[in-house]
């Protein structure tokens, strides 16, 4: 098989880094697990203390106990953020390695709303036979499901009392046993000593100590940069319908690299599905023209887009406690088919958690990679040369200002959206 640079293609990392998961994009495209665990073994020094998931085709390596993926009538879906079952666990350490893993559940803000709308008794509409599927098929599971992604987006609500109400019914799904649920239909608000009220208190405990809120820092900006990359891709989109997909796509990359100084990778193959696909990808449908609520629904894709990228980073910090589990595979609960639909596209044929706890690195399929990496050919060299990789490093040195770049930058698309297409009634 052809050697390419892959998933490193339009990010900036140390030329040993690059070349490290250079590799292994390269490798995992074999799904051997041999090679791959040659290869790390090739790196071994280079990799201390970190823990990697391969996708793999040996049945051997299959992982029956995780969750199935599943579709709750067309309206809820649990999706494992890896594209296999069949993983590879290696665990770079010099004491004994631990091969423990997990399935940790992140709930969408939708299922933890429907919680507290199921708990008031109030109606679901066409999402109740679906929360109802979802439920009986977590129960069993519930210990590891969590409301983080509602927690985030909900951080800076004036409405705590709201807030406190929606914890209080998710903790109460969490308490009630499916033999109890089966029983009487609803959900338990108390056992064994625990109550639905204070997992709701402890809950907002931690919404207000220091790590949580540097956790939602991070969030806010991977949030800025989703909303920025949209918002962009969006005028560009509408200002030039009769433009190739390669001219707007580096249109996109120009204004990053020459506004911002950093080509965020994630959000870079989220546009390109986008240019390529418009309307025919459901997760970009509400981005028309005509669409009065135009800058709503964007701020709503981009907390999307924000959830995915930080709960990846919340994983390797809880994973690299003493005692803690090292290999979490993160699965995602959504009522949002049209985010459900293009994260299917983004499932990791790798995972590497870093040694220091602090962050991951992903290794997306040929699939996802490839329409990116043959679009750009030429040009894409002009953004990855050591010359061009300095540059953006160099402006970014300075975090703090970066992060006023990114508010100002937010602000002044935001601007240009909505002189362009109107103010939304949300914004």
């Amino acid at each position: 098989m052809r050697s390419i640079s892959a998933t490193p293609a339009i990010t900036d990392f140390s030329a040993k880094t690059r070349e490290i998961l250079q590799d292994f994009a390269n490798v995992t495209m074999t799904a051997d697990a041999g090679k791959i665990a040659d290869l790390w073994l090739h790196h071994y020094s280079s990799l201390t203390g970190a823990r990697g998931l391969f996708c793999v085709k040996e049945q051997r390596y299959d992982k029956p106990d995780l969750p199935e993926n599943r579709d709750f009538g067309g309206r809820g879906f649990l999706l494992s953020w890896m594209a296999s079952k069949r993983l590879l666990l290696i665990q770079n350490c010099e004491r004994e390695r631990d091969r423990r893993y997990s399935a940790p559940i992140f709930c969408d803000s939708n299922f933890v709303s429907y919680c507290e709308a199921f708990c008031g008794q109030r109606n679901l509409s066409q999402n109740s036979d679906a929360f109802q599927r979802a439920v009986e098929y977590l129960l069993p599971m519930a210990e590891v499901t969590s409301a983080f992604p509602y927690m985030l987006e909900n951080a800076e609500s004036p409405d705590r009392e709201k807030v406190r109400a929606t914890l209080r019914a998710f903790a109460a799904f969490k308490l009630t046993s499916p033999e109890y649920f089966a029983s009487h239909g609803r959900f338990l608000t108390a056992r064994d000593k625990l109550t639905a009220d204070d997992i709701a208190e402890g809950c907002l405990e931690v919404m207000g100590k220091a790590d949580f809120r540097t956790l939602h820092t991070w969030v806010k900006d991977h949030y800025l940069w989703s909303r920025i990359v949209l918002i962009k891709a969006a005028l560009l989109f509408f200002e030039g319908r009769c433009r190739e997909t390669e001219t707007l796509f580096f249109e996109l990359l120009k204004f990053l690299q020459d506004e911002l100084g950093r080509l965020p990778q994630f959000e870079i193959y989220a546009a390109h599905r986008f240019f390529l696909l418009s309307s025919r990808e459901p997760f970009f449908s509400p981005v028309q023209q005509n669409t009065m609520d135009l800058d709503r629904k964007i701020r709503s894709m981009a907390w999307d887009l924000a959830h995915w990228r930080s709960l990846f980073e919340m994983l390797p910090i809880g994973a690299s406690f003493v005692g803690a589990i090292p290999f979490p595979i993160p699965h995602f609960l959504s009522f949002d088919r049209g985010f459900v639909k293009l994260t299917e596209t983004l499932q990791l044929s790798g995972l590497i958690y870093a040694a220091d706890g602090r962050h991951s690195e992903h290794i997306y399929s040929e699939a996802l990679w490839r329409p990116v990496f043959d679009l750009l050919g030429e040009e894409r060299r002009q953004l990855c040369t050591e010359e061009a990789i300095r540059d953006r490093k160099r402006r970014n040195q300075n975090d703090g200002a970066l992060d006023k770049q990114l508010v100002q930058s937010e602000a002044t698309l935001t601007g240009l959206l909505n002189e362009a297409f109107g103010r939304s009634e949300g914004a």
